[in-house]
């Protein structure tokens, strides 16, 4: 588990800080790329709903922000209570749920805040963002927070941060998300503005012991209805301390002045349980059953502090004494991990170098939690013993621990019943006053009882809570720790609040911390203005400037053997990514080597000039660098790396125009190719068309001829029959015998259909001729249609050719008609 922890004072960002990061974790949450796909975050379902996971962790944190955060003269958001959340992941590194852990919520806030300081945020919000119906139902109508004794007894109202009721919708939102109904919802807002009117009832005396509620008090109704609770049950839990004699229950009657503190014990407490129910409803919805399963086969996590810083104000009391104890715990795992355990760590590996001493808060913690003779410890004796004072309580403390080194009580102070303790970052003086009363953290007797008597289911719930971290408590103590703690009675707020601190002190000793130190620059609260005193105070005591020594001093940058080969064997040049690891010596004296010798790759890009080899400390399993020699490492990477993506840039432009360039000359030896077989098929085609040609002349000769000679036959023929005609007219004719000239004629006709048939066989063998030109030519692509030679030539000859089949085919019918004729 990853631990990330935020320290600093009140006021310093620790509370945005937190909001920040867990913003960051749920922005990476929602898009995380695993294996190249893209991995959407988990959704949980509340109330039939499907909510992400990731979003609804960010929304519960703002419902605690309103419940517990409040305004104090250093911030105007200040967390009142400490609070640990722990994220949780699945195998794909999605955020899946995430649980919430508490701590000392400041009860005394409701009641205890000075001038410029408010209570918590939800009792503003109700009058700034409720709608009037939901104000007349709770019985605030022409009602402000100036008009209740739990709102104005500071006289402080505006803080500056007006969100309308932007707030208190997103509030209305965020609870939606938890999975609280509507009935869950009013009985939660009924209950805090009954709180309201509660601090306004008021007691009157009956006699010296006895008192009673005043039922004239016009607040008294509407918390009687808020809380569904009778005036006789609160005027019984308030006014009077049952005690158990045998099986019989006697009331005994409280005084006025008694029955007023129960009045804020009992407001504390219920607010008090009303935040841990809503802690618990939370961490409810945030992981549901099937998350439950799959976190017990996974267990990662990433944990977030937000704690309380170092306090100190113009009054301070047991609240902050338990504050800053905190800031002390958290300072001392700080000193132990960057300050004690860096030093151990170098002589476990055999690295050699000058160690220093470096102060620590020890005594610090002794003189708060020692056993026996530490304040809380005092403290808690002092509470168990009956009739016990503050002021018993302060002549016991000034007496065990005024010789203690930290602890400071002069006259004025024993006077006054104050004391100073020098805390890490700085000097304290604290309040004695309420210190027995606020440890003993008691509830009147009669109010887990007056609670479960209501008829609001809230309510009860609240009076179950209360009863389970009362449970809690003891079983705590019971279990806990090693210290000296009366498990056979009720534990203490003190330590109550030890026993956490030493669960959570557990949680970061098992895990790997991460701190982020947070500087408050200015006690204006303004931006841009740093404040040459408060900020060098708060490096100080920090622990930054022994922090930055031992960066100095020592070698803050650790790597494994492993993963330093892994890393930086790529600057040795020598060996490629199929060949076998080199050990890590030999790695970091070839490194050693390239830089010493100046090696030509190691350019001038990166300062190698102040390179010391004794910056680089080899370990028995680690490798321990300062931080110039990392410097110089991460340079030379980043330039080789450089060199590398230069190379691999140029190897693919390279390519590409070599890829470019042989397209170009394939298309270009295509386009020659091309021309050269167009060529040559035009000379082919040349060839045929010439031939086609002489065979139509020789034809058109051969068919010339031949009329001639036909024409030569009929003109003999026609002088032959002209001898015949004049013969025979002047013979007589006889009994119808043809005459000579008929049969010539006859004769004639025969010869002349023979011809023509001679004819038309000649002219269907120029006719395929023809079609197979054709055929020859329709194989040859055209161009842009520009009829080639050929086409040229192939039309002329078509046109002599019809010519000549036009003439042939009209001659026989032109003889026809001369014989006719004749």
């Amino acid at each position: 588990e990853n631990f990330g922890i935020r320290e600093g004072e009140v006021g310093a960002g620790k509370t945005r800080t937190f909001n920040e990061i867990l913003k960051y974790l749920t922005m990476i949450s929602r898009r995380h790329v695993t294996d190249g796909k893209i991995s959407v975050s988990e959704r949980i379902s509340t109330r039939g709903a499907s909510f992400d996971v990731a979003q609804l962790v960010v929304e519960c944190d703002a419902i605690l922000g309103i419940f517990g955060n409040a305004k104090t003269t250093r911030n105007d958001d200040s967390s009142r209570f400490g609070k640990f959340m722990q994220v949780k992941y699945n195998s794909n590194g999605v955020i899946s749920g995430a649980s919430i852990e508490t701590y000392m919520l400041d009860k005394t806030r409701l009641f205890s805040h000075s001038e410029g300081e408010k209570t918590f945020h939800i009792f503003y919000e109700v009058f700034k963002g409720m709608r009037e119906k939901d104000l007349k139902k709770y019985f605030l109508t022409d009602m402000t927070e100036e008009d209740f004794n739990l709102t104005r007894c500071s006289g402080t109202f505006e803080n500056g941060d007006e969100g309308g009721n932007d707030k208190f919708i997103a509030l209305e939102c965020a609870l939606d998300m938890v999975g609280l109904t509507a009935e869950e919802q009013d009985g939660i807002f009924a209950v805090t503005c009954a709180l309201l009117h509660a601090s306004n009832i008021t007691f009157t005396s009956i006699d010296v012991d006895a008192a009673e509620v005043d039922m004239k008090n016009s607040h008294v109704q509407p918390f009687l209805s808020l809380m569904g609770i009778t005036a006789v049950d609160l005027n019984t839990g308030m006014c009077s301390n049952p005690l158990k004699i045998g099986r019989d229950t006697h009331f005994k009657p409280l005084s006025q002045e008694k029955s007023e503190h129960g009045l804020k014990c009992f407001i504390e407490a219920t607010y008090n349980a009303l935040f841990a129910y809503l802690v618990k409803r939370i961490n409810g919805s945030m992981i549901d059953n099937v998350v439950r399963r799959s976190l017990k086969e996974n267990s990662l996590s990433i944990g977030i502090l937000d704690i309380f810083g170092f306090e100190s104000y113009k009054t301070n009391s047991f609240e902050q004494l338990c504050t800053n104890y905190c800031a002390e715990k958290l300072q001392q795992h700080f000193n132990k991990i960057v300050l004690l355990d860096e030093p151990d760590d170098y002589e476990k590996e055999g690295i050699t170098w000058s160690r220093k001493s470096f102060p620590n808060n020890d005594d610090v913690l002794k003189l708060i939690d020692g056993n026996r003779v530490g304040i809380f410890s005092l403290l808690s004796d002092q509470c168990r013993v009956p009739g016990t004072t503050d002021k018993t309580f302060a002549n016991t403390l000034y007496r065990t621990c005024s010789g203690h080194t930290r602890f400071q009580a002069n006259s004025t102070q024993v006077a006054e019943h104050k004391f100073g303790i020098h805390h890490y970052a700085g000097t304290v003086e604290y309040d004695i006053e309420g210190f027995i009363v606020k440890n003993k953290d008691e509830l009147p007797k009669g109010t887990t009882v007056l609670l479960k008597s209501s008829t609001n289911y809230i309510v009860k719930q609240l009076a179950s809570t209360i009863d389970e971290l009362e449970e809690s408590a003891k079983k705590s103590a019971d279990k806990g720790s090693k210290r000296r703690i009366f498990t056979s009675r009720k534990s203490t707020a003190g330590e109550n609040f030890i026993l956490q601190l030493e669960g959570l002190g557990r949680k970061i000793k098992n895990s790997y911390p991460h701190y982020v130190r947070c500087v408050k620059t200015n006690g204006q609260q303004a931006p841009d203005e740093f404040c040459h005193i408060l900020v060098p105070e708060q490096v100080r005591s920090g622990g930054f400037v022994e922090a930055a020594q031992i960066s100095r001093a020592g070698y803050p940058n650790h790597y494994s053997h492993e993963a330093f080969v892994l890393r930086y064997q790529f600057l040795t040049l020598s060996k490629s990514s199929g060949e076998k690891e080199e050990s890590v010596d030999v790695v970091i004296r070839q490194i050693v080597n390239h830089i010493m010798n100046g090696e030509k790759s190691f350019s001038a890009i990166v300062d190698i000039s102040d390179f010391d080899p004794t910056d680089i400390q080899i370990g028995k399993t680690k490798v321990f660098l300062r931080q110039k020699a990392l410097d110089v490492l991460e340079g030379l990477l980043i330039q080789k790396s450089m060199i590398l993506i230069q190379a691999d840039t140029r190897r693919h432009i390279a390519q590409k125009r070599y890829g470019l360039l042989r397209a170009s000359a394939v298309a270009a030896q295509c386009c020659v190719r091309m021309m050269l077989a167009k060529n040559r098929v035009l000379s082919i085609q040349k060839g045929i068309v010439e031939k086609t040609s002489e065979d139509i002349s020789k034809d058109k000769v051969e068919t010339s001829s031949q009329i001639e000679t036909e024409d030569e036959e009929i003109s003999k023929d026609d002088d032959e029959e002209s001898v015949y005609d004049n013969a025979t007219e002047e013979m007589p004719e006889e009994n119808n015998t043809p005459s000579p000239l008929e049969n010539v004629s006859d004769n004639a006709s025969k010869v002349i259909s023979e011809d023509k048939q001679t004819d038309d066989e000649e002219i269907s063998k120029d006719d395929d001729e023809e079609s197979v030109y054709d055929n020859a030519i329709e194989e040859i692509p055209k161009e842009n249609n520009i009829p080639s030679p050929l086409e040229i030539v192939s039309g002329n000859a078509s046109k002599v050719i019809s010519e000549d089949k036009h003439k042939t085919s009209s001659r026989p019918e032109t003889e026809d008609e001369e014989i006719s004729k004749d």
